[in-house]
């Protein structure tokens, strides 16, 4: 599935963003949503920003696993501050971090294959690690996402 089609996924979930349940997240959807938005707008912004030059091709265990298995564990990783939107997630700032999400995703094409970002656990990835990394990092929190609003219809 394409970024932007995942985008479009979070896009419809903004209006469940006041919805929570402990038992499957601390944070409400409004929280995965814009954490999972200011992910993708910081790892374009960091891939743009890099030096194609820079790259150097490592072994990564946690970056294998994660990308073969297309697979992020939960409750394994805390989020940095620089991608934790805090506990108030208001609409217009969602839609504020979607937008820039639509423009990044676009500009991904332009990106040289060697540009990268390093990924506190995973190392250095490059366009095309990163670019699978968002896909399976936005996944993980649709499903969280998913659960929640399960969850909530079944109240």
């Amino acid at each position: 599935m394409k970024l932007i089609s995942l985008l479009a996924l979070l896009a419809f979930q903004i209006k469940n963003r006041k919805l929570k349940d402990q038992n499957i997240s601390e944070a409400a959807i409004g929280w995965h949503i814009s954490h999972t938005l200011l992910v993708i707008n910081n790892v374009v912004n960091t891939l743009i920003a890099s030096n194609p030059d820079d790259y150097v091709k490592t072994e990564n265990r946690i970056r294998e696993n994660v990308l073969n298995r297309k697979e992020i564990k939960r409750g394994v990783a805390k989020s940095p501050k620089a991608v934790n939107p805090g506990t108030e997630t208001k609409k217009h700032q969602i839609k504020y971090l979607l937008d820039q999400a639509k423009v990044n995703s676009v500009k991904l094409k332009l990106i040289p294959k060697k540009a990268h970002f390093t990924h506190l656990t995973m190392g250095m990835l490059n366009k095309k690690e990163a670019i699978k990394f968002l896909k399976i990092h936005t996944k993980h929190h649709l499903k969280i996402i998913k659960e929640i609003e399960r969850a909530d219809s079944n109240r």
